[in-house]
Order: C-alpha cells, then structure tokens, then sequence
C-alpha cells in the first residue's frame, strides 16, 4: 500500500517538472469583454433578446476570420458578439487600410446579415431599410460616420430599446427588432456620445510601413495566387506609399502577366501624394 509520505514526494516532483504556464498580457481584451457584458447586461434590464427563440445563437464557421491578416484580439471579441445570446454592438475605428472593412464583410457572409454603408442607409432612412429586411439580425454599416443624424438616433433608439420609431404622418410607427449591429467608421467623434457608448469598440491602428509590406506579401501569396516574390516586390513598392492592401490588389491586377509595376505604381498612388 502506497505511503502517505510516497504520495507526497510523487506530487513534490511532478510539481517541479511541470514548466509554468506563459502569461498573457490581455488587458485590453479583457477590457472589451468588459464593456460587452455590461452592455448585455444593460439590455437584459431593458427586457431586450429576452425571448426564449433568441437564446441560443447558431455556430460560426471555423474559418469565419482566417482569411483576414492579423487583428487576433478583434477576432476574439467580435466572435465572442456573435455568440452572444444577447445583442452586443461593436464599432471597428481606424483609418482606411486597417481592416475594418475585411471584418464586415466576413460578417456580411453570415446566414440573415445584411451589409450596408452610412450613405445607403440614409438615401432611404435606416427605419424603412430595416422595414424592407425583416429578417435581418446583424447589421453590418460600412462607413456609418457619413449616415445622416437621423439614423443615428433610429440607431441609437434600436440599440437602447430593441424598437424601430419615426414620426410618419403625425403619428408615431414602432416596430420590434432584436438586431445585432457591427458598424465601422475611419472618425466617430462627432457621434453623439450616447449612441458611442451602447458600442463596444474597437480601435484599428494604422500599420507600419514593415507591417503593411508583410501583410500584402501575405495577402498576395494566399488571396492573389501570386509567386512569393513577385508579391514581395509589389509589397515592397506599394507599402512605401500607401498602407492600404487594396491597392496592393489592384496592382497586381493590373500587371498580373508580370508587366513593370513602376508606372502603374503611380497612377495608382502617386508617389507625391500622403499615406494612406
């Protein structure tokens, strides 16, 4: 029979030759989780996503965000909104290039989304868009700092109370609407702070110029189909001037029979105009 003091010196060792785990440093993460609970939490009191019907949320493809570059924690919390019983509302800001617009499309592919931009929203009104996609349950809103001011407040109405309302006719139209919103935006401080504070966003930086040539390179090999260094020297070439992958795109597109790139090069983003 095996001795207390045997027991002992056995967990002594496998306690010494186990290596310590690595410690992440995930504050900002945890600091979206954060703002995501409370704001399920602020919707639950609200009595919004209560019924029983919107539960439990449908899996998301395995892949759903592989075919994006990097952005790993942004990964994490929009597929945490995604999976949540409730809505939760983030907001991607950053500037143009950074990906955001990757990530609303991606989301677009999802069975009942429906992608929209701020200037399409608003040549109907956000009410009547919704109005004529009733199935819709995430909406995705590429550029919402160009919508017009009356669909931020539509907006701001659904995420606080879940209802659709405008004033049509003297009276006032109401309808229901449990509705997940992924928006972007390069700018949203001129958003009414109210409507900022029901997202949970999410800051895209800008990418260095060595981040932005290993990102095409990437994008171009994997997307592009191009040979490794036929994508390095149009990375090479274009992250000197621009920080956007699209260009890179368009580009490669433009010289896919393996023409010089140096003219094309400038008509595209000539070499006196800013980063982008």
């Amino acid at each position: 029979m095996t001795s207390c003091v045997q027991l002992l010196g056995h967990a002594y060792r496998l306690r010494r030759s186990t290596p310590a785990l690595p410690v992440v440093d995930d504050t900002a993460h945890r600091a979206a989780l954060t703002q995501a609970e409370a704001a399920a939490a602020e919707l639950r009191k609200a009595g919004v996503g209560s019924q029983t019907g919107n539960s439990a949320r449908p899996a998301l493809p395995p892949r759903l965000f592989d075919p994006i570059e990097g952005h790993e924690a942004a990964k994490r919390i929009l597929k945490r909104a995604l999976l949540a019983p409730r809505p939760v509302h983030v907001l991607l800001v950053g500037p143009p290039g950074s990906g955001k617009t990757q990530f609303l499309q991606r989301i677009a592919t999802l069975p009942n989304s429906r992608y929209a931009t701020g200037p399409t929203i608003s040549s109907s009104g956000l009410f009547t868009y919704l109005l004529e996609h009733p199935a819709t349950q995430r909406l995705v809103i590429d550029e919402l700092d160009k919508a017009a001011e009356a669909d931020l407040y539509v907006l701001l109405t659904l995420m606080e109370s879940g209802k659709l309302t405008r004033l049509q006719h003297r009276a006032i139209e109401e309808e229901t609407r449990i509705v997940w919103i992924f928006a972007a935006a390069n700018d949203d401080s001129a958003f009414p702070e109210p409507l900022r504070a029901r997202f949970v966003r999410l800051e895209f930086r800008p990418y260095s110029e060595t981040e932005a040539e290993a990102v095409i390179e990437r994008i171009l090999v994997k997307r592009e189909g191009l040979p490794p260094g036929r994508a390095r020297q149009i990375a090479r070439a274009v992250a000197a001037r621009s920080r956007d992958p699209r260009d890179a795109v368009q580009i490669a597109l433009l010289t896919r029979h393996g023409e010089p790139i140096e003219a094309v090069l400038e008509q595209v983003i000539p070499e006196q105009s800013p980063s982008r």
